[in-house]
């Protein structure tokens, strides 16, 4: 994300949160510092100015982040449901070029995907 959209949205959190209005925010590459100051400007705009100094707003990873704007308090992902979910491999039915259908994980589908691309000459 460019400054000028960091600055925009920043902005528009502001405004969103001294109109109260609910705000949903997803992103799974989002830095934690970047993620912080966006839940900032947020619970700035919704009238928390002071009490923000020492607010880590960082979601754990994987995981998400309730910000509360009525009083500036955080809920988070509870810490074990977090590693549960980061340690799980979920798996995926894949029909291999045989017709064959395989159990793969996450990388094994993208490999898949992949090697078919360069048995084809690329994209």
């Amino acid at each position: 994300m460019s400054p000028f959209m960091q600055q925009l949205l920043k902005r528009l959190l502001r405004w969103l949160g001294a109109l109260g209005c609910p705000v949903v925010i997803l992103s799974a590459t989002m830095p934690a510092h970047l993620s912080n100051e966006l839940v900032h400007s947020y619970l700035a705009g919704s009238g928390h100015r002071r009490s923000l100094a020492d607010l880590n707003a960082a979601p754990s990873y994987p995981g998400w982040l309730f910000a509360a704007a009525a009083d500036a308090s955080l809920t988070r992902m509870d810490p074990d449901a977090c590693t549960a979910h980061a340690t799980s491999a979920p798996k995926q039915r894949v029909v291999d070029d045989l017709g064959g259908v395989a159990d793969h994980d996450e990388l094994g589908v993208v490999a898949l995907g992949v090697e078919d691309l360069f048995d084809d000459g690329g994209p």
